[in-house]
């Protein structure tokens, strides 16, 4: 059985993490992925935190797997040639360069629609190419900042705080993703392609919704900024590190679960029964659930109060993660095989599919697959590739 997205071209301009990430996700789909790297090295990301090349542990590998390379020279006539036959052979072309570039280039909306009508053209921008900000730059912790979630996510001293995830760059590919899948379901109803747009700073206001609400209408009574002072929600476990918390919900029947399960019926009296909100303050109730879990391990707290429908789970490291059993059997963590013959582990597909499984290979060497790809996908011969590379359009 196929998978979802055979028979799905996609040229990747993308560098970084917001594009590649969201081209991978559908490369796992089963989408023909040609990253089109320049000259100068490629992506930035093919090296690594100490600026060496790394073949299977680099920031390139995590958002690169089940795509091929191809270098080429779009400040060349002739390599300007060889991407608009690619394009003529594609159903999408992703870049996020910034605001400009793909003018520039002579790769704009207006001439990508006269080279191939049905293309889809998606741009990850920082911010929105239709708003007052679009020469602006962005990228993951000015994206967290303007958006909120670093004011919303403040450290013990209030200071505002940047969460070490993806959430900006890699929230922006997920958006273009959906994006990408939707404007191909509407080529097949319509017979044209478009211009679909997603910036960093708009798909993190969708995330922060939750949050943004709060402050939405006008005449909202919550328009403090100041920071939760503390969390009732997480509870310190033996041996007391400083990973060694769970958190627990302890709202409603939860809460009255937690104290029958700690034989701390007695305590039930103090329950507001009308108090919805996560946060319980009742400070008897707060320290008889400490003294309880600081008796057991995070994992002993989580199994026995998951196991009850309690929503819990053990604050983890992600030394803790990589090796967990339940990612390990489900593919969450798998194993690759690079050209080396050395392996590399990477993350997982996170859609389960009744009819396929995904399509999860090495990431590509730089360049590795140019001469593969103008032979068999643009047919073009050993002469022709040959005065490419000797007048510097392809390595």
């Amino acid at each position: 059985m196929s998978n979802p997205l055979t028979g799905i071209t996609i040229l990747d301009l993308s560098r970084l993490q917001s594009g590649p990430s969201c081209s991978q996700l559908l490369a796992y789909l089963g989408a023909y992925v040609i990253k089109i790297e320049d000259t100068n090295g490629g992506d930035i990301t093919r090296l690594d935190s100490v600026g060496k090349t790394s073949n299977n542990n680099s920031h390139f590998t995590i958002f690169n797997n089940t795509k091929e390379s191809i270098t080429l020279n779009l400040k060349k006539a002739k390599g300007k040639n060889v991407l608009a036959k690619l394009l003529l052979k594609s159903d999408v072309i992703l870049e996020n360069y910034s605001s400009g570039v793909m003018e520039r280039l002579g790769f704009d909306w207006s001439h990508l629609r006269n080279i191939n009508p049905k293309i889809i053209y998606a741009s990850i921008k920082g911010y929105s190419e239709h708003s007052s900000y679009n020469n602006y730059k962005s990228f993951e912790t000015t994206a967290q900042a303007i958006s909120g979630l670093m004011s919303a996510n403040r450290d013990s001293n209030g200071l505002p705080k940047f969460a070490p995830i993806g959430i900006g760059d890699s929230g922006a590919g997920l958006h273009m993703a959906i994006g990408i899948l939707a404007a191909l379901i509407q080529r097949n109803k319509e017979g044209v392609g478009q211009h679909i747009e997603v910036s960093l700073y708009d798909s993190m206001i969708n995330l922060m919704r939750i949050e943004l609400m709060k402050y939405m209408n006008e005449n909202s009574k919550n328009n403090s900024l100041t920071p939760r002072n503390t969390n009732p929600l997480l509870f310190p476990c033996t041996p007391l590190g400083p990973d060694d918390y769970v958190v627990i919900h302890l709202a409603g029947e939860m809460l009255e679960s937690v104290l029958v399960i700690i034989e701390r019926e007695d305590l039930l009296k103090y329950i507001n029964q009308n108090n919805s909100d996560l946060y319980i303050n009742d400070e008897k109730i707060i320290l008889a659930i400490k003294k309880w879990t600081k008796t057991k391990t995070k994992t002993e707290v989580f199994h026995q109060l998951a196991g009850a429908g309690i929503w819990c789970a053990p604050v983890m490291h992600p030394k803790e993660v990589v090796v967990d059993p339940h990612l390990i059997e489900k593919n969450m963590l798998t194993e690759v095989i690079a050209n080396s013959g050395e392996s590399y582990n990477t993350i997982g597909l996170p859609i389960n599919f009744e009819l396929s499984t995904p399509n999860i290979k090495k990431a590509p060497d730089y360049g590795e697959h140019t001469d593969k790809i103008l032979t068999t996908f643009l047919n073009l011969s050993k002469n022709e590739i040959t005065h490419l590379k000797s007048i510097g359009v392809v390595l």
